[in-house]
């Protein structure tokens, strides 16, 4: 069982654009996408906790295991450590939130809207054009992304045997109704929702296999989707690094949603 988490212990975030919080102020690392309200900052500034935040926006899974490289200016690419790299044996809490980029969530979002707005008006060829823009998970995508976040964990039990791991999934993007910040078509809604569905079913299940426990942001958001009345989240904003993430009262309530679940034992 891991220890109780103390003011001063060490916590890490991992995770994409859904933990960096691109797009909310203030911003503590314009490369990386990251917000200094994020969930992460949240959750240490009102436990006490020392955080190393290594989430990083446009991150994939694997990202978290081997380093990778980021655009920092036009035509350059800078050279990033593994995410895992910030777990050290004294780390006590570790908050997770990645995936949806390997299945291609949300840019499958952003180009069903570009489609919608653009030639998908155009007469003949448009409805067709919509039709083929779909938003699915490929099986094998899953597979490698439930493996890859299996080893994840793993690792970080190796790494910081007394960490507690929690699996954040993601706030909810898409509502069952159509709405002007959502400019999607009811099979695109229907496609978005099944994908959010498997994200968190794969979290479930890498949770179960490899021991670390979930937090269940997408369901205790469901109401709060981009065409609510009180929105977790942001919708078209025409920006791909903005439109369709977390915005500053979903990383609140994220931020709450982390602190609750630490106060239960695992």
């Amino acid at each position: 069982m891991a220890a109780p988490l103390e003011p001063g212990a060490a916590y890490t975030a991992l995770g994409s654009s859904f933990a960096a919080g691109p797009g909310i102020l203030p911003v503590v690392d314009e490369a990386a996408g990251r917000s200094g309200r994020n969930y992460a900052h949240l959750v240490a500034e009102r436990l006490g906790l020392v955080l190393t935040d290594v989430t990083r926006s446009g991150a994939v899974s694997d990202d978290l295991l081997r380093p990778g490289r980021t655009r920092t200016r036009p035509l350059r690419r800078t050279p990033v450590p593994a995410q895992l790299d910030g777990v050290t044996p004294a780390t006590r809490l570790v908050t997770l939130t990645v995936g949806g980029n390997d299945l291609g969530y949300v840019g499958g979002l952003f180009r069903a809207v570009l489609v919608n707005r653009g030639p998908g008006r155009l007469p003949v060829v448009g409805p067709r054009l919509t039709a083929r823009t779909r938003i699915v998970a490929d099986p094998a995508a899953v597979a490698r992304l439930t493996d890859t976040l299996t080893r994840v964990v793993e690792s970080v039990h190796t790494t910081a045997p007394d960490a507690r791991v929690l699996i954040v999934d993601y706030l909810t993007l898409v509502g069952p109704d159509p709405h002007p910040t959502l400019p999607l078509t009811a099979a695109q809604r229907d496609q978005a929702q099944a994908m959010a569905a498997v994200l968190t079913a794969t979290y479930r299940t890498v949770a179960d296999r490899a021991g670390a426990e979930l937090v269940e942001a997408a369901e205790a958001s469901r109401d709060h989707h981009a065409g609510a009345s009180e929105p977790w989240v942001t919708g078209w904003v025409g920006r791909s690094g903005v439109s369709f993430h977390p915005n500053a009262a979903g990383m609140a309530a994220v931020a709450d949603l982390v602190v609750d679940r630490l106060g239960a034992r695992p």
